[in-house]
């Protein structure tokens, strides 16, 4: 449109001035009108404008486009022709965002004191064999080291020098004679993974039969019977039949108590009859007395026991 225009307007231009020398470019200045009479039509602002771009061709070269890079041509009505500038649209995304790094010399929010210089300066509630060390000024938690050989308690009796091993683990030395249980027919062994087990401690019966003392006085053949020491009563026969025979609880001391007098008693000779006691333990024979089983009822014998 706006080459249509120019051309329009140097035509124009030449029938205005009467003629156009090939040597001398026609004068457009005063060329923004035509009289009535040369043509009777007014020339529109739009040619005018491209006449007077037309004199800037002539003086001194192709005239620059100062308007808007995105604006549009207007025709004779004001309305928009529909075709934009030639002239490059000048860019539009320059980097607008500022810059987001704080200048150096910026101050720094305050992180604070440190927790710790030394691990001494840690202090808090600690499980078992953890420890604390302090870490670019931080207090860490951690297992104790075994070679620090740091000492614990595994809660198992039968063992000692419980100290902390790999992983936190607190593990003691096995000690049996820390399991007795003061029975002989027993033996007693510390078995820390067996913590069912009273304080770690097994027991085990020995064999039936062996020797013990069950620490009664008046028993005698103590024995091994199930884990269990048992004897058997001693009696304190002392074979008189004129003494009263007991066990002292005590001492286990045998009592032989002589019967009162008079209380019968056996002899032991079958010839006699109400033997008794004498009140000193012994038996005291009676009367002679043959026995039925003596006699043979023959008056050419004698009998006698």
């Amino acid at each position: 449109m706006r080459h249509h225009h120019l051309c329009l307007a140097l035509t124009i231009a030449a029938l205005a001035s009467g003629c156009v020398d090939a040597g001398d470019p026609p004068d457009l200045q005063g060329a923004t009108q035509v009289d009535s009479g040369t043509d009777g039509d007014l020339v529109s602002s739009d040619v005018a404008s491209d006449i007077q771009e037309a004199d800037g061709l002539t003086d001194g070269g192709l005239a620059q486009d100062t308007g808007d890079v995105s604006s549009e041509d207007t025709g004779p009505d004001g309305e928009s022709d529909g075709i934009q500038d030639a002239t490059p649209d000048a860019p539009t995304d320059a980097p607008t965002d500022a810059p987001t790094d704080a200048p150096t010399d910026a101050p720094q929010p305050d992180s604070g004191s440190p927790e710790c210089v030394q691990d001494s300066d840690c202090d808090g509630a600690l499980e078992t064999c953890q420890v604390f060390t302090c870490a670019q000024g931080l207090c860490v938690i951690s297992h104790a080291d075994p070679s620090d050989k740091v000492f614990c308690d595994d809660e198992i009796p039968c063992t000692t020098e419980d100290l902390c091993k790999v992983g936190g683990v607190c593990q003691g030395k096995p000690q049996d004679m820390l399991c007795g249980d003061g029975n002989v027919c027993t033996t007693d062994t510390c078995d820390p993974s067996h913590p069912s087990q009273v304080g770690g401690c097994i027991h085990t019966a020995v064999v039936d039969g062996f020797g013990c003392t069950d620490e009664d006085p008046c028993s005698i053949e103590d024995q091994c019977v199930g884990g269990t020491c048992e004897g058997s009563p001693n009696a304190c026969d002392d074979g008189k039949s004129c003494t009263a025979d007991s066990c002292d609880e005590q001492d286990g001391a045998c009592l032989n108590v002589p019967l009162s007098v008079g209380i019968a008693c056996d002899g032991g000779n079958k010839c006699t009859t109400g033997d008794s006691c004498d009140g000193n333990g012994a038996c005291v024979l009676g009367p002679v007395e043959i026995p039925a089983g003596c006699k043979d009822d023959n008056p050419c014998t004698v009998d006698a026991c």
